[in-house]
């Protein structure tokens, strides 16, 4: 085989409670859905019918599953931990285990209880310790049925939004200082969860789930090559640098591969249809790309700078009509495959997502689903895209003729 990966590789799939879970939870996204008539409603059901999702799962061959915590479940209010909502989450946990799936946890994506945004969130340092006391009862209640912990979801997507966002994430403040002060306490919570989760379960695997852009100049002159450097510090590096020695892996989550120039950057999408076009990979009418190659370059950039091993913790593609995912999913394989033979320790490969699901601001109108959802009925069907991930993750790799198919 052409195209084969290294034995005890995960190929898993990806999701996150606020998408797919349904039934309202005392967050501060779900107070925002009223501000954004973007109401997530039932989502996929998954909270109830999660066992038949993790079958789903299974009939793709994966031997891995990423899903996350939510934080409002498990803490509804200060200090009082809801006991039924940590029978649940251990219900998930065993029965992935039950499938032979391997769980990886995500501690936190995107959304925090009402009562710790209302203190301030992440703005304020002296919070960090809530988070941390939250973490350490995960840890002690999952901690005998996952060994691999992703602390924190995207935290340069919280500086982008709060920096530069359109008035759609629930940040009360928008604005440089506040961006740099709840990048910089996310950059801590992350270092402080780490040592926690180590405290309590020494041979625990921690690392966190960064968003990494591959940038480069175009064209190449030096104003855009300036600007390609700046970019890549600041989105792809600095979380990284201010979070060292506190990763027992790195997790990547990659899209996008985007050139660089002035006139781009000034460019971003501001509507909602823009913001689509860019996660279908048709967004070059503002300067955003998602092209395979750039798979590879995020990953050996990572493998150089950090000599760790690599999980790609998300990636994937919204396509309704599932013409072009196949095409995407396979050839990002091929560039990962040949990161690998290159000498990056690239350890698996989280596709985004096993089913359609809410997709934060933007509703249901994303479709990155390798099953597709009815969400009048709930009905999952899967698509060409889920046969061809399910080949792969059977033969731990693929041939010309699966490459050929997909293209």
């Amino acid at each position: 085989m052409k195209y084969q990966f290294p034995k005890h590789f995960f190929w898993g799939t990806s999701t996150a409670a606020q998408h797919v879970e349904g039934k309202r939870t005392p967050n501060d996204w779900s107070r925002w859905e009223a501000f954004v008539r973007r109401f997530s409603g039932r989502a996929c059901e998954h909270y109830a019918r999660y066992k038949k999702d993790f079958g789903l799962a299974k009939k793709m061959n994966t031997n891995a599953h990423r899903f996350s915590i939510e934080w409002s479940r498990i803490e509804p209010s200060e200090g009082k931990f809801q006991v039924s909502a940590i029978r649940h989450y251990r219900n998930v946990l065993l029965s992935l285990r039950r499938l032979n799936i391997i769980p990886f946890v995500t501690l936190h994506h995107f959304t925090n209880p009402l009562w710790f945004s209302e203190k301030g969130g992440f703005e304020k340092h002296e919070n960090i310790a809530y988070f941390e006391r939250y973490v350490e009862r995960c840890v002690k209640e999952f901690g005998d049925l996952t060994e691999y912990w992703i602390t924190i979801n995207e935290p340069t997507v919280y500086l982008l939004k709060v920096l530069c966002g359109i008035g759609i994430w629930p940040q009360k403040r928008r604005g440089l200082r506040s961006a740099v002060r709840i990048f910089t306490n996310l950059s801590k919570a992350h270092n402080r969860a780490y040592l926690r989760i180590h405290a309590v379960e020494r041979t625990a695997h921690v690392g966190a789930a960064h968003q990494v852009i591959s940038y480069y100049p175009w064209p190449y002159t030096v104003t855009n090559r300036l600007l390609t450097r700046v970019l890549h510090f600041v989105v792809n590096t600095l979380f990284w640098r201010w979070t060292r020695g506190h990763h027992d892996f790195i997790g990547i989550n990659h899209y996008f591969h985007n050139p660089v120039s002035l006139a781009r950057v000034m460019r971003q999408p501001k509507t909602n249809q823009q913001l689509l076009e860019m996660i279908s990979g048709n967004g070059k009418s503002f300067g955003w790309n998602m092209k395979p190659e750039g798979m590879y370059r995020v990953v050996m950039d990572a493998a150089k700078r950090f000599r760790k091993p690599i999980i790609i913790t998300e990636h994937g593609i919204s396509d309704p009509g599932d013409r072009n995912r196949q095409k995407y999913l396979v050839r990002t394989l091929e560039y990962i495959h040949r990161a690998i033979a290159e000498g990056a320790d690239v350890r698996g490969y989280f596709h985004f997502s096993l089913m359609d699901n809410y997709e934060w601001h933007l509703g249901f109108t994303p479709k990155f689903g390798l099953y597709k959802v009815n969400f009048r009925t709930q009905e999952r069907t899967p698509r060409k895209s889920a046969f061809v991930f399910a080949a792969i993750c059977k033969q731990n790799g693929f041939s010309d003729s699966i490459l050929d198919s997909g293209a």
